[in-house]
């Protein structure tokens, strides 16, 4: 039944993926709402919000605000913010009422630019929209604020895009960056020095599909190369013991898929679908994966297969009522709001 969830909580909207990889780069992020889109991020979309906390505000927008556009006193707040935490800049994040009522962001940002002295820019999302759709705006609202001119120094280093909570195991993503110091995830690590290290490095690798359109326009401004990968969620798939001959149902985000299933195959797996909630790219699209809209497309696809073998966050469990193979859980924090352990 079309919007009937029995087990799943509603998925985070572009808001939430924005604010995502804006969290930990040292800026101001101000969400343009009247406090409830904020407290469902702080409370319930960033995982990171109550160990590393980061200067995330709502706008305090009423009623009448909202109605009768009284734009300075958003302006007027973002200025206070700025002069007073010297963050390195200002952003300013849509949600549906300025959505609603055509609030010009670019404007407003001019204006707290101007009069405060720190960068300001826009990520105009809508809460219409999945987290992923917020992540890629994100990425490229910073991108062409602060990537402007071409790099001096010589390409070096690896940058890693679409690496956020909400996509990747924050527990590998850790150890595999401290493993391999020549990579260095874009958004992750504090600080706008990373956003250069992805402009001037030797290639960037896009784990998660709303890093791709900033990797091509990396690619288009600077000439970095990039690949489509993702190394944790290879990791992942060598740790699933006895697949070779076995049927696999994978669920997760498409460029995890990918990489999972380039190792499940090199195995002996006789197939691995693919399924996922969220951003497809047609690159990676493989015949028989499948696009999950409603409770019902996973639970039809599980009833159908024949699979022997299903990697999916544990959350969709319950919905895999008649499934007698295998299950691994495999975590996927958009899907389920819990960071699990997917090797205990």
């Amino acid at each position: 039944m079309k919007g009937l969830r029995k087990v799943l909580t509603p998925f985070a909207p572009d808001q939430s993926g924005a604010v995502s990889i804006l969290y930990a780069l040292g800026g101001a992020v101000i969400i343009v709402d009247a406090g409830g889109c904020t407290g469902n991020i702080c409370g319930f979309d960033e995982p990171r919000f109550e160990s590393e906390p980061a200067a995330v505000f709502s706008a305090g927008l009423r009623d009448m605000d909202a109605i009768l556009g009284r734009d300075q006193l958003l302006v007027d707040k973002a200025v206070g913010i700025a002069e007073t935490l010297r963050p390195k800049f200002v952003a300013l994040v849509g949600t549906p009422v300025p959505a609603v009522i055509g609030t010009d962001l670019k404007s407003l940002c001019r204006l707290i630019e101007k009069q405060s002295g720190v960068p300001a820019f826009a990520v105009e999302t809508n809460g219409f929209k999945l987290y992923d759709v917020g992540c890629e705006q994100a990425y490229l609202a910073l991108f062409k604020k602060f990537c402007t001119n071409r790099p001096h120094a010589a390409p070096k280093g690896i940058g890693i895009l679409g690496a956020t909570p909400f996509d990747c195991d924050t527990d590998a993503l850790g150890a595999f960056l401290k493993a391999h110091p020549a990579y260095t995830a874009v958004g992750w690590t504090s600080g706008l020095e990373t956003l250069v290290k992805a402009a001037a490095a030797e290639r960037n690798i896009v784990v998660a599909p709303d890093g791709l359109k900033a990797a091509k326009w990396l690619n288009a401004h600077f000439d970095v190369p990039y690949t489509l990968r993702d190394p944790m969620a290879a990791q992942f798939a060598e740790l699933v013991p006895d697949v070779s001959g076995k049927r696999i149902l994978a669920v997760h985000q498409q460029v995890a898929l990918d990489s999972a299933r380039k190792v499940w195959l090199d195995r002996g797996a006789s197939s691995v679908t693919g399924a996922t909630w969220f951003m497809r790219l047609k690159a990676l699209e493989q015949p028989g994966d499948l696009r999950l809209t409603e409770e019902d497309d996973f639970e039809r696809a599980v009833d159908a297969g024949g699979y022997d073998i299903i990697a999916a966050d544990p959350m969709l469990k319950p919905l895999a009522k008649h499934f007698t193979g295998q299950w691994i859980d495999w975590p996927h924090f958009a899907v389920s709001g819990k960071r699990l352990n997917p090797h205990e």
